[in-house]
C-alpha cells in the first residue's frame, strides 16, 4: 500500500512528539532518585608512627693542648692547661691555649639520665710527682635548661676526674637550644711527669 507524503509528515511529528515525552519522562524520574555513585564514606585517614630515640652524642669530643712542657729553667715545678679559655700557667712552654672544652648534646627525643666517667685519673694520666699531678673536670649547661637535675658533684667548679661512674645529669633536656652540656678540664703538669704522649678516655653514658 502507498503512503503518501502527508501520511509520512503526521508519522514523523508524532514519532518526534513521543521521544520528546520520553526524555522528559526520564529526566524527571532521575531528579526525583538523585544522583547515583556517590562515595560510600566521607573520612579520609594518614598514619604516622614516630619512634623513641635516646641518644647523646660528643658534640666537640677532642681537647688538644699540642706539644710543651714545664719551663724549669725560669725556675717552675709545673704547668697548668685549662679548656675555659683561662691562660695557660705561667710556667708552660709550647701548649696551645684551648678555649672550647668537650660538649655533650641529647640528639634524641626524650630526656635522660646521664653518668660520666674517666678511664684515667690524675696519675695515670698526667703521672709524676712534686708537685702531685692534678686532672679535674668542670660541668656548665653549654644551653641555659639543659640540664633539669644537676649532678651532686662537678657542676660549676672543678673536682678531681672519677674513674667510677657519676651521675653528671639526670633530665637532660632533648629540646633543641636546651640540649647540650659542657665539660671543661684542667690539668697540672708536675716537672717530674714522664715525657711522651698522654690520652684519658671520658665517656658519658644514658642509665635508666
Amino acid at each position: 500500500m502507498d503512503i503518501s507524503n502527508k501520511t509520512l509528515a503526521w508519522l514523523l511529528i508524532g514519532a518526534i512528539i513521543v521521544s520528546i515525552l520520553g526524555t522528559f519522562t526520564a529526566l524527571n524520574r532521575i531528579q526525583k532518585l538523585g544522583i547515583t555513585g556517590a562515595a560510600t564514606t566521607t573520612q579520609g585517614t594518614a598514619t604516622v608512627n614516630i619512634t623513641t630515640s635516646q641518644s647523646i652524642r660528643f658534640a666537640v669530643a677532642t681537647i688538644d693542648w699540642g706539644t710543651g712542657g714545664v719551663n724549669t729553667t725560669a725556675g717552675y715545678n709545673n704547668c697548668t692547661l685549662y679548656t675555659d679559655g683561662t691562660s695557660n700557667g705561667p710556667g708552660c712552654y709550647g701548649f696551645d691555649t684551648v678555649s672550647q672544652g668537650l660538649v655533650l648534646e641529647n640528639d634524641g627525643n626524650q630526656n635522660v639520665n646521664v653518668t660520666i666517667v674517666s678511664d684515667k685519673d690524675a696519675s695515670t694520666f698526667i703521672g709524676g710527682t712534686n708537685p702531685t699531678p692534678e686532672f679535674k673536670w668542670n660541668f656548665t649547661e653549654n644551653e641555659s635548661g639543659s640540664c633539669l637535675s644537676q649532678g651532686p658533684q662537678g657542676w660549676n667548679t672543678y673536682v678531681d676526674v672519677s674513674t667510677s661512674a657519676i651521675t653528671l645529669c639526670n633530665n637532660f633536656s632533648y629540646v633543641n637550644d636546651q640540649d647540650s652540656i659542657k665539660i671543661n678540664l684542667y690539668v697540672l703538669i708536675p716537672y717530674t711527669a714522664t715525657p711522651g704522649p698522654k690520652q684519658a678516655t671520658l665517656t658519658a653514658n644514658i642509665v635508666s
